[in-house]
């Protein structure tokens, strides 16, 4: 074998584990010429079968036969005889081809390629022996919720009284007139006193009391202890499960628990349901971006479906910049930037994690070695509720040129195109709809005119699904600019690509643009 070779395999699995029919994926991180699958499945299994990805089946057979199986049943205890029993039945084959898969790559603005590569997988349904009653094995979501509220790893412990939080609740609950009081302050104290050991669970690793006892747990923990909490205080809640970004979509249909990860909590209040997660740092009602996954599940009595979808994420940012020159012949410039949930939660994890100074080194090294940074600050950081500012003032300094070459989108602009790839098969998974504005207001530098500038400009994006301006213009002292990115939706198929990647070409090449200033 040596480089370039074609390499061809097949093979055969024989198993006991009926549940546990393999799957496949006709698709990797190589291209394939030919990839094939058939699963012959005798009536007595009735198997879901679950097809994903965006390749086309070159074949795609089905047929049917009919079959007699000679099955030996083993004894009930060891003096039992073994038993041997002859079923009938028809047979249904099916066969499923792609040719010439290409090699699928994790692109950017992808929220795993688990969720997209082609594959099949099964998921047990039904036994259906002859003069048996059908069995069902998969059950339904009413089923499904039934058995977790029943678990004692999962709802038993909601249904109890509880009563050992009487005195803590008291205390935490101290001046409080409303029940929206009340589950904001449950929610706080739960929040800002307990650590989240593990992101990714659905069931409790310990007993409600002993996680408020240790202050800490995984995320099921967390939030079904203020469920739990909640309930106490009479206030209608329910555990609602999701899968994350990473972690892949779930199916809406039928209840393979397998694909959740994720637990937080719905509570309905006045009219109104809030989505609280005490896992994380988050205001009051709101989710972190990777809960934004699709289709996830109440577990109740009356179990529903709720929608998280990043499309419905609308996150704006807004940056202002101006700049004056000062009594020393030097530009002074002062930075603004007020921007979404999401973004604000990100960055107060990476200054949890890596401190204020390493924030701003990176913004620091953005710039060339002419401009100074200084007074930085970050406003409303440990203010949960409300976004974060990230605010500095700078100093430029002209420093004598004949020609001064400035780009006014500064450190802010889009320098390279997002989507790389020439093409890509899969939809574009965004986190969120944007609304990113950028304003300037600058005096021209003392001792110089302006003598050339970029041209105003603007784009329309898919008849109305967004819209790039650059609006650029002079003032009787220096120059104004407003530039403005909008995509009304997260979300965009295959077929979107090529536009959305010229859309941001065209973003990229405007603020590369750049103003030269002539000394007079």
């Amino acid at each position: 074998m040596k480089e370039g070779s074609i390499i061809e395999f097949s093979y055969t699995v024989s198993s006991d584990f009926l549940f546990n029919l393999p799957p496949w994926t006709f698709q990797g991180e190589y291209p394939c010429l030919w990839s094939e699958y058939q699963v012959d499945l005798p009536e007595f299994f009735n198997y879901v079968s679950l097809a994903q990805g965006y390749l086309p089946y070159f074949i795609r057979k089905v047929s049917n036969y009919f079959k007699t199986y000679n099955v030996i049943q083993p004894g009930v205890t060891m003096s039992s005889a073994i038993e041997h029993v002859s079923l009938s039945g028809n047979v249904t084959s099916t066969r499923w081809v792609i040719k010439d898969a290409p090699a699928i790559k994790e692109e950017n603005f992808t929220s795993t390629l688990k969720n997209h590569i082609a594959k099949i997988e099964f998921q047990l349904s039904q036994y259906r022996f002859p003069n048996a009653p059908v069995k069902d094995i998969m059950g339904n979501w009413v089923t499904a919720s039934e058995e977790l509220l029943k678990d004692e790893d999962f709802g038993m412990a909601l249904e109890k009284d509880n009563n050992w939080l009487n005195d803590d609740l008291k205390t935490i609950l101290a001046g409080t007139t409303t029940q929206l009081e009340k589950a904001q302050k449950i929610y706080f104290f739960l929040r800002d006193h307990f650590t989240c050991t593990d992101y990714s669970e659905v069931m409790l690793d310990n007993s409600l009391k002993t996680i408020f006892k240790n202050k800490n747990g995984n995320v099921a923990d967390i939030n079904l202890l203020l469920v739990t909490m909640l309930r106490h205080e009479n206030i209608l809640a329910d555990p609602l499960l999701l899968s994350t970004r990473e972690h892949g979509f779930v199916n809406e249909l039928y209840p393979i628990m397998g694909r959740f990860n994720y637990v937080i909590a719905a509570v309905y209040l006045d009219d109104q349901t809030y989505y609280l997660d005490a896992a994380r740092p988050l205001g009051f009602g709101k989710l972190s971006g990777d809960c934004y996954n699709g289709v996830a599940r109440v577990i109740s009595r009356d179990p529903s479906s709720v929608y998280f979808e990043s499309d419905s994420l609308k996150e704006q940012k807004f940056t202002n910049v101006f700049i004056i020159n000062n009594e020393k012949g030097l530009l002074d410039g002062s930075f603004k930037s007020s921007l979404g949930d999401i973004e604000s939660s990100e960055i107060r994890e990476r200054i949890n994690k890596s401190g204020k100074e390493s924030f701003f080194k990176k913004i620091k090294s953005s710039y060339g070695s002419d401009v100074k940074i200084y007074n930085e600050g970050i406003d409303s950081l440990k203010m949960l509720e409300e976004p974060v500012a990230v605010r500095y003032d700078f100093l430029l300094n002209p420093s004598g040129e004949d020609i001064i070459y400035f780009n006014p989108i500064m450190s802010e602009g889009y320098k390279e195109n997002i989507f790389k790839a020439a093409q890509r098969n899969y939809p574009v998974e965004m986190p969120f709809a944007m609304n990113e504005t950028f304003v300037l207001n600058m005096e021209t530098p003392s001792g110089y005119v302006i003598d050339e500038m970029p041209k105003s400009a603007k784009v329309d994006f898919n008849s109305g699904e967004g819209y790039f301006e650059y609006m650029i213009g002079k003032t009787a002292t220096g120059i104004q600019l407003r530039s403005r990115i909008v995509l009304t939706k997260a979300t965009f198929s295959p077929d979107d690509y090529n536009t959305l990647r010229d859309f941001f070409g065209y973003v990229v090449k405007k603020h590369g643009e750049q103003i030269v200033f002539k000394k007079q």
